[in-house]
């Protein structure tokens, strides 16, 4: 429920992890010479696994490309072309600093329930991709994209529908997603996962919000988590507090679409 016509502010909301370790070297270079674990300091040319201390840490191109399958927080990340990088389902990576991605394709999965919190800026050619899961057999899903210009998606069968609160109705959406807006993907297939690939939104982003319940509509709006991480909640309604009131509901079909 909205106080008045605004816009949010989501960026404060971004999930922080906090770690503490002693600070030993200030650049980490990987080379994947045991396995994929991140966690192993033999994969790590020091022969150290950084932290939240490290100035830098760089990924290169190897034969074991890391895996990340714990909560892990440095500072820069650069990953070079022909490295590669997983994150795990139930795990974060919090970079506190700037990321750089140099490779020529999509260099970052990030899983389904894993988080890539990125607290600085972002360079580099490279794209990253995020993995979805959805309900399908004739399910409703709620989305919000993570990338820039994600358009409606066309490697499953899905319509998008975005919701017009000045007629309280839900319309098709043939545009991109845009960042910090919701929208129910409806797909008759079964449960299966899609791939979002693309340049990670980062920084602030805000989105406009309005009421309609003068108007003859109402004052719900269906909005999305823009980022590759989970955001605190209390802290997202805190941040805006001038412009929410009420409720926070979460969708969950739950196989009744309704």
């Amino acid at each position: 429920d909205l106080d008045g016509a605004d816009s949010l502010n989501i960026s404060g909301a971004v999930y922080h992890y906090s770690h503490n370790n002693l600070v030993t070297r200030s650049i980490y270079v990987w080379d994947g010479s045991e396995s994929t674990d991140w966690s192993v300091a033999d994969n790590w040319e020091e022969g150290e696994i950084p932290n939240d201390s490290s100035d830098q840490v760089i990924i290169e191109a190897s034969s074991h490309a890391p895996v990340i399958s714990t909560d892990v927080a440095i500072n820069n990340l650069i990953i070079n072309d022909g490295g590669h990088l997983t994150i795990n389902t139930g795990s974060t990576l919090q970079v506190n600093g700037d990321f750089t991605n140099n490779a020529d394709s999509t260099s970052v999965f990030v899983q389904t329930g894993a988080s890539f919190a990125l607290m600085g800026a972002r360079d580099g050619r490279g794209e990253e991709g995020f993995e979805r899961t959805f309900a399908g057999s004739n399910a409703y899903n709620t989305w919000s994209s993570p990338i820039e210009e994600h358009k409606p998606l066309t490697d499953i069968s899905f319509k998008a529908y975005a919701y017009d609160n000045a007629t309280s109705t839900y319309v098709p959406l043939a545009n991109t997603l845009e960042a910090g807006k919701g929208a129910f993907m409806f797909t008759d297939v079964s449960t299966g996962t899609h791939l979002a690939e693309g340049i990670m939104n980062h920084g602030e982003i805000s989105t406009n919000v309005a009421t309609n319940s003068s108007f003859g509509g109402d004052d719900f709006n269906l909005i999305g988590n823009p980022y590759g991480a989970a955001i605190d909640a209390a802290a997202f309604f805190a941040q805006n507090s001038d412009v929410l009131s009420g409720t926070a509901y979460l969708w969950n079909d739950g196989g009744v679409n309704d």
